[in-house]
């Protein structure tokens, strides 16, 4: 199972999100006891602005923490204006197949 994080803003919100990232950092470092960050970080601009992407290999188990986590790192730039986040529960093939009684 993995998590996918993305955080899109505009352009002009860049410095803040910058600056509240550096800010967040020391409390909200990787959990690796959480799972393994198969994408530490990715981005793309578009038209609308910046994303950033995380996705996190989660270890069994822990998909609650690694959701309540996610949620609680990107709340913290809820004050930043055009910021949006959205935290995607992903399938890995073999998660996907199962139901399908189909084996990898």
């Amino acid at each position: 199972m993995y998590i996918m994080a993305s955080m899109s803003y505009p352009l002009s919100s860049t410095d803040k999100v910058v600056e509240k990232y550096l800010e967040i950092l020391p409390k909200y470092p990787p959990d690796e006891s959480l799972g393994d960050r198969v994408v530490p970080f990715g981005s793309f601009s578009d038209e609308n602005g910046l994303t950033t992407i995380v996705i996190t290999d989660v270890k069994p188990g822990k998909l609650d923490d690694a959701v309540k986590r996610a949620n609680e790192v990107y709340v913290q730039f809820r004050n930043i204006e055009g910021v949006s986040y959205k935290i995607r529960v992903l399938n890995n093939a073999e998660e996907a197949l199962e139901p399908l009684g189909i084996g990898t």
